[in-house]
């Protein structure tokens, strides 16, 4: 039915109601009328059917939001805890004091290992897992 056969059949109708309790349209009209009022029906089952979809995907976005946001504040937790861990590496004068007698080259190889050796142990003792040492 166009647009201009639906205002012209509305007129009919608003005429007929104006002077009579009922309204009186040929079968043309009133079967027009019907598939015009069925394709708006079917038409606002879909828009409620996708409404009912958008609205479960907004829910489910919702719940995904929600759960990154709790994991987001908790690895800036862990973040803060770890940014405020400090490692003291041990002074090398105290390895140097150790080696007077000893030759310079062998000195600055024990020195070598042993600030190594600290540092590992200190590395260790701070919890940070040190690659190759299973």
């Amino acid at each position: 039915m166009s647009n201009i056969e639906k205002h012209a059949l509305i007129e009919k109708i608003k005429k007929q109601t104006e002077s009579y309790d009922t309204v009186v349209l040929r079968e043309d009209e009133a079967n027009a009328l019907l598939d015009e009022l069925e394709a708006k029906d079917k038409a606002w089952s879909a828009q409620g059917d996708h409404i009912n979809q958008q609205a479960d995907r907004i829910e489910s976005l919702e719940k995904k939001n929600g759960e990154l946001g709790r994991a987001l504040g908790t690895a800036e937790k862990r973040i803060a805890e770890l940014e405020k861990r400090e490692v003291k590496l041990p002074d090398i004068n105290n390895y140097l004091s150790d080696v007077t007698e000893l030759t310079l080259d062998r000195a600055l190889r024990l020195t070598a290992e042993g600030v190594r050796s600290g540092d590992m142990a200190a590395i260790r003792a701070a919890g940070i897992h040190i690659k190759g040492e299973d």
